[in-house]
């Protein structure tokens, strides 16, 4: 059945910069000198105040380019919880290139601290970027191939970082009882595995089956849901199908995700690790009420190690093992057509070819140098390394959860580091994390100074970040 996918509304302006407080004060009218009436001099005031704050825009632009001028950052910081404010400046100082996956990390990190409106935009701006160039539809299709090519500029994250962005958004529309978008966001991201900068495949990403069950179910589309969970029982025997009396489903997530790293000779390659210290892999949830009888204990739904590693041979290593290979061709090319030419200069008839060909080479050569071929490590390094989920009866109005968390059996001193129990009154969703995503370091993880250096001191990309800046208002 297909369902409408009715994102919040988003507005992305270009505002006005705003000046600094000399800079205003020099806008203000100027009424010492003018007469009461004088027209005349009312408007050589205006005039002459005007030309000062052009004056002070000038001078901004000349030493800090398009911004951020001072006082933006902390006038943008003003009203923002205090906890996410450190995730909060790396999102607005890392422009448009970082915006995903700051935008990400900002939203993951407001649901762990229930500041629910935030969440949601974050996600929604996270979200509109990552349609522009993955949507089902044919404007998509024509930004992914001209985004094929700028793949090391703006972040939009591998197939199971954009899965998790639409899993995040999902979850809050189960949160707020909008169940047909919830079910609209888990198919986003069921979408989202299947797909790659080359092409489609098939989906195995059984949580978001489950959930997108869940969904419907929520919704009274009683057949959809049993299509779904279906599918997730057969790709995943473990889950279960939630029993006609089940009204909450408990969605945990364990430990820490995999890490990017580059391999390869010459660091071409985007290899995973799996996160060895926190690798708890159970969780056990008691009801201190009394109201639930024993334990809930959710089964892995999904391992995001495995979702992230297993894309087909992982067909954009192979794009830029390619890439290595062809720079690594082209610097033997030159150097061997240099050394031909210089041969070849010792003979007076041959002399005029031989500088061609020394020409020729050296191009090569340079092509070659200024070829890249770096793996991208940027990363969304808050998410879990396993979803667990199961649904059960639970009398909500009582339920006083107490998680345990597990490693094979051995309990782990973890509390839960983000809750919240939502829903409407016959359909409900717990959320818990045993690791926080406030405790990440709080710069861009796996950003190449290199490039953001060089990108920064650009034109394009100056105006791109102000318009970025300007866009955040709506956090």
């Amino acid at each position: 059945m297909t369902k409408t996918y009715l994102f919040a509304g988003l507005c992305v302006a270009a505002c006005a910069v705003v000046a600094p407080a000399k800079a205003q004060q020099a806008n203000a009218p100027a009424t010492a000198t003018a007469a009461p009436g004088d027209s005349a001099v009312d408007a050589k005031a205006a005039a002459k105040a005007a030309k000062a704050l052009e004056r002070e825009k000038a001078d901004l632009r000349r030493k800090y380019g398009e911004g951020p001028y001072p006082g933006e950052l902390d006038a943008f910081l003003g009203n923002k919880p205090e906890p996410l404010k450190p995730l909060l400046t790396t999102l607005y100082l890392g422009g448009e290139r970082n915006a995903v996956l700051n935008l990400d990390r900002v939203g993951l990190a407001a649901m762990e601290a229930g500041e629910w409106t935030l969440a949601e935009h974050a996600f929604d701006m996270a979200l509109t970027r990552i349609e522009a160039v993955y949507a089902k539809n044919k404007a998509a299709e024509q930004a992914k191939s001209l985004f094929k090519k700028e793949s090391r500029k703006d972040f939009k994250g591998e197939p199971y970082e954009r899965a998790m962005t639409y899993y995040y958004r999902g979850l809050l529309y189960l949160r707020s009882g909008d169940f047909d978008n919830a079910h609209a966001a888990f198919s986003g991201a069921l979408y989202q595995d299947s797909i790659n900068l080359d092409g489609e495949r098939g989906q195995d990403f059984a949580s978001m089956n489950y959930l997108a069950g869940w969904a419907s179910r929520c919704a009274g589309d009683g057949a959809n849901a049993r299509e779904q969970f279906d599918f997730a029982t057969k790709t995943n025997p473990t889950l279960i199908a939630p029993a006609p009396q089940a009204n909450t489903v408990l969605v945990a997530e364990l430990g820490y995700g995999p890490t990017k790293v580059k391999g390869g000779a010459k660091g071409e390659l985007l290899e995973f690790r799996s996160n060895t210290e926190a690798d708890e892999n159970v969780v056990e949830v008691r009801d201190l009420s009394g109201a639930t009888k024993g334990a809930i204990v959710p089964v892995e739904a999904a391992s995001l190690a495995y979702q992230a590693t297993e894309r087909d041979g992982r067909k954009m290593d192979g794009v830029l093992k390619q890439k290595a290979e062809t720079k690594a061709a082209m610097e033997a090319a030159g150097n061997t057509m240099m050394q031909n030419a210089m041969l070849q200069s010792s003979n007076p008839y041959n002399q005029g070819g031989a500088l061609g060909g020394a020409l020729i080479g050296m191009g090569l050569s340079l092509f070659a140098s200024a070829a890249r071929v770096d793996a991208d490590v940027r990363q969304w390094d808050s998410l879990p390394a396993r979803i667990m989920i199961r649904a059960d009866k639970i009398d909500v109005a009582r339920f006083k959860p107490q998680a345990v968390f597990r490693k094979d059996g051995e309990a782990r001193d973890l509390k839960p580091a983000g809750y919240f129990l939502g829903g409407n009154d016959r359909c409900k969703i717990a959320w818990l994390r045993s690791r926080s995503a406030l405790d990440r370091p709080v710069a861009t993880p796996g950003e190449d100074a290199g490039v953001a250096k060089a990108n920064a001191a650009r034109k394009d990309v100056q105006l791109k970040d102000k318009a970025f800046r300007d866009s955040l208002r709506q956090l």
